[in-house]
Formats: structure tokens, C-alpha cells, sequence
């Protein structure tokens, strides 16, 4: 699954979904690329968003631990009001149309 299908804003909500569930985090590039499109996403808003996160299942290799971690840091600075982690079927129910997701068999 690529990024601009793991991380959506939706106006009505004015929040941030990201669906880091089962990414490995394997190279800086993915650090960048996952600060690139909340970028891309956040800086034209031109306010702050709630952001929810789903790591279910998320890997990072220890060496870029760190560097995560400042990224995440530098992000909910910029660009959040707040930060919400779920686990995955608490994530599914927390997005738009997710309540009708959670009930499918």
C-alpha cells in the first residue's frame, strides 16, 4: 500500500489519518517520504490538524529509531493540534464511513 493510500486528511473532521499498519521502516527515504505527504498534505490547510494513528503490526529498524522519532516530533509541532495512536479496529471505526467497515464480516 503506498503512502497517499496510508495518509488522508478529511475536511469534515479537519483530521489526519495515517495507517502505519504492517509498514516496515527500513531506510531514511522512508522516514522522508512519509514527512513528504504529510507535507503535502498539511501545508496548504493552513491550520493545525488532529492526527490519528494506526501502528499495528508498524517495524522500524533500531538505527532509525531516532530519526523517526524527530520527524514525528518536528510534524505534530508544525502541523497537529493533537495525536491519537489506535490499534487497527479502533482505526477502521474511526474513519469516515469506517463504522459500516467494522461491521462487514
Amino acid at each position: 500500500m503506498g503512502l497517499t493510500h496510508r495518509i488522508r486528511y478529511d475536511e469534515g473532521r479537519n483530521t489526519l489519518f495515517l495507517n502505519l499498519g504492517q509498514l516496515e521502516v527500513r531506510s531514511l527515504e522512508t522516514i522522508a517520504a512519509i514527512a513528504d505527504q504529510v507535507c503535502r498534505i498539511c501545508e496548504p490547510l493552513g491550520q493545525p490538524v488532529h492526527a490519528v494513528i494506526c501502528y499495528d503490526g508498524f517495524a522500524i529498524d533500531r538505527q532509525l529509531e531516532e530519526p523517526y522519532a524527530r520527524m514525528v516530533r518536528e510534524l505534530t509541532a508544525r502541523f497537529c493540534l493533537g495525536v491519537t495512536s489506535f490499534t487497527a479496529g479502533r482505526f477502521i471505526r474511526a474513519r469516515p464511513g469506517g463504522e459500516a467497515l467494522a461491521l462487514r464480516p
